[in-house]
């Protein structure tokens, strides 16, 4: 594996112009930029992970809040007909 990492590395550096001074500075400045690339990469995909949890966490709060609402008016309907049912029972007493 390390033999491999090393080969990768001639190779790289190679693309700069083989392995003197000049070369071996554009090279880790190459390295540098990389590592800059994937640094910000990293922090973008952190941010959109964070942004989609808090989309979801508000959907399922929403979709929470609609439930207890359907569950309150449902309530009240029973409510309003026991009270018309009560209210003819009276009625015909």
């Amino acid at each position: 594996e390390a033999e491999a990492i090393v080969s990768t590395d001639m190779k790289k550096k190679a693309k700069f112009g083989g392995i003197g001074k000049t070369a071996d500075i554009a090279y880790r400045q190459e390295r540098h930029r990389e590592k800059e690339n994937m640094t910000d990469f990293i922090e973008k995909k952190r941010q959109m992970f964070l942004v989609q949890m808090s989309l979801d966490t508000k959907r399922a709060e929403i979709r929470k809040l609609e439930e207890q609402a359907q569950q309150r008016e449902e309530a009240l309907r029973k409510s309003e007909l026991m009270l018309e049912q009560d209210a003819t029972r009276f009625e015909s007493f």
